[in-house]
């Protein structure tokens, strides 16, 4: 069976000159020539793989992105931005709004079919390990980006069976560790980059944060209970977060870590999102 891939363009030259290259490598191909109507496809026919531009008539790139990853049903459809937009502000709002790569006009055909390629089949082996959703997040050096991306992934949260004081703990849990790869590990410096990634199987919901700065000895870090450390503050935000958490671990060099929060099975039924169009 072949991979559906879904091209979106306003731009006619574009789309035939797509739809020709996955044709030869065996793809099947819909196209879509603006941000609504591809919405509509993707509610009405299974996709693997969307191809999206950004500058389009209507609701742009970046909104159908974030439509699309906000729903727990399309959630795990690989999406690559092709687009002429350059800069790495651009590139950053793409990513941010769940976007799996970006790749910049004019594209080199190898490099687009083996970018593909590489999507297709990473989204399969995480399908085979029980992942229902996931996403992965860039973002730069401040609070307002870390607490926007927390109400975006709270959103997410909603739709397990997790209890509103369960939710709440890793809101709590996330803006403690983002806070602190914003502030120690990246020293507050806007030029660094956090990476977040939330991923959500049948049994637990896993998120890793990681910053830019040179890491730390987690075993190093005081432990507050120690009545020898009563009045240091080092070490609380994390002992709060294991205790927020079911699990707590630090990879690599420290400057990366990843939170477990275990759940029963059954998840919440999600409403789908439609989009009426007229034109």
């Amino acid at each position: 069976m072949s991979y559906r891939i879904l091209v979106v363009d306003d731009d006619p030259f574009v789309r035939s000159i797509l739809e020709h290259l996955l044709m030869c490598e065996d793809y099947e191909v819909l196209l879509a020539s603006y941000g609504e109507e591809s919405l509509n496809i993707v509610y009405n026919k299974s996709v693997d793989l969307i191809i999206l531009d950004i500058m389009m008539p209507g609701i742009n790139g970046f909104e159908v992105c974030k439509v699309l990853k906000s729903q727990r049903k399309y959630n795990l459809i690989p999406i690559i931005m092709l687009t002429a937009l350059k800069g790495d502000v651009n590139k950053l709002h793409g990513i941010r709004t769940g976007a799996d790569d970006y790749i910049i006009k004019p594209f080199d055909n190898e490099e687009l079919c083996e970018r593909i390629k590489f999507h297709l089949l990473e989204n399969k082996k995480q399908k085979q390990k029980g992942l229902l959703e996931k996403i992965n997040f860039t973002i730069e050096s401040g609070y307002n980006y870390l607490r926007e991306l927390n109400e975006f992934i709270t959103h997410l949260f909603i739709r397990t069976n997790l209890s509103d004081e369960e939710i709440n703990d890793i809101k709590i849990a996330f803006l403690e560790l983002g806070m602190n790869a914003i502030e120690h590990g990246n020293k507050s410096q806007s030029d660094r980059k956090v990476y977040i990634n939330y991923s959500l199987y049948k049994d637990k919901l896993l998120i890793s944060i990681k910053d830019e700065g040179e890491g730390f000895n987690s075993r190093n870090v005081p432990d507050p209970r120690d009545e020898t450390n009563i009045f240091s503050l080092r070490g609380r935000g994390i002992h709060l977060v294991r205790n927020l958490m079911d699990e707590l671990e630090y990879l690599g060099n420290g400057n990366e870590v990843l939170m477990t929060k275990y759940l029963n099975l059954k998840l919440k039924e999600e409403p789908v999102l439609t989009h009426t169009v007229s034109r």
